[in-house]
């Protein structure tokens, strides 16, 4: 079948390297990341600059980083299949942010990708460009840049090797889908990510927990509170801890959820339980994807008794090691 070169070009927001990634880390078999202004600047053809618009070909040229990729597909047959194949690759780069996040917390973004098909000086080649809406946060509701070194970029790339993006691809009423509990995990950490209200972001990441760890609906805070504490930490006394933090993170949710009125004494414990959800998810999330056993369990959906008898063994057995 025929194909033809076609360039997918972001612009990446909030991330600061210190070191020239050159040609670019490449992420997966997808795409590569670089900040190498010569290397941005080499990519955008004159075909790119009058089609997208002198400004946006210069905010990707200044802009701190991009990810990219030149690639062979067989030619786009319309708009829509254009638009597509570009929201498929910004959703791919979405994805390895959340690895960044695994690394550690951030509010790295992307705004809009470009897509130059077929990637030429030919009077055919096109360029389509579409936003992409999801936008990321701390664990305290800012947006603000984030250092990452190459090695900790290496860490995000090892991690996205751990699993398919189709595994997590963070579809549309991805918590309504017949999906994995990893899938749906990840589903409601973009929607915590994404909150700027710390009352919100709380209740998203105690639904990414349900998710994981939830198997029905009775004693529901104490349960999960309980199997995360297990499921993180050896020792008894950091698994009291880890207990008692999660539980407080649930009683902020219930209020959230139903609507009450906040108070000076709950804004203050806001930061603090944000932040310590968010370092729950980023460990709970961390061993799971690193041990295949534990991804085989959580991705593979074989019914709620099967579930119920792992998290019972993990409770009642030998600490995890």
């Amino acid at each position: 079948m025929k194909t033809e070169k076609i360039l997918f070009i972001t612009n990446i927001e909030h991330l600061q390297i210190s070191q020239d990634l050159e040609r670019g880390e490449k992420v997966g078999d997808r795409f590569r990341l670089t900040n190498n202004s010569s290397v941005i600047h080499g990519l955008i053809t004159p075909v790119f600059r009058f089609s997208a618009g002198g400004l946006e070909a210069s905010y990707l040229e200044k802009t701190g980083a991009i990810a990219y990729a030149v690639e062979e597909h067989q030619p786009l047959a319309d708009d829509d299949a254009a638009q597509a194949f570009l929201l498929r690759r910004l959703a791919e780069v979405h994805i390895f942010f959340h690895m960044l996040w695994l690394v550690k917390d951030n509010s790295v973004n992307v705004d809009r990708g470009y897509l130059q098909h077929p990637y030429a000086t030919s009077p055919r080649s096109r360029v389509s460009r579409i936003s992409f809406a999801r936008a990321n946060s701390t664990a305290l509701g800012e947006v603000v840049p984030t250092h990452f070194s190459r090695e900790e970029l290496r860490e995000a790339r090892k991690a996205f090797g751990f699993l398919s993006p189709d595994d997590i691809i963070l579809r549309p009423q991805s918590a309504t889908l017949e999906t994995s509990r990893l899938e749906r995990a990840f589903y409601f950490l973009q929607a915590a990510r994404g909150a700027s209200d710390l009352g919100v972001k709380i209740s998203n990441y105690c639904t990414c927990f349900e998710a994981l760890f939830s198997t029905d609906a009775q004693e529901l805070a104490h349960k999960l509170a309980e199997r995360i504490a297990c499921f993180l930490e050896p020792e008894l006394a950091n698994r009291l801890e880890l207990y008692r933090a999660v539980k407080k993170a649930y009683g902020i949710r219930s209020k959230v959820v139903h609507g009450v009125a906040g108070s000076p004494r709950l804004r203050e414990t806001l930061k603090n339980t944000a932040s310590v959800c968010d370092e729950v998810a980023r460990k709970v999330l961390v061993r799971i994807l690193s041990d295949s056993t534990h991804r085989k369990q959580f991705m593979t959906e074989g019914g709620e008794d099967r579930m119920e008898e792992y998290l019972l063994s993990l409770v009642l057995g030998p600490p995890i090691k």
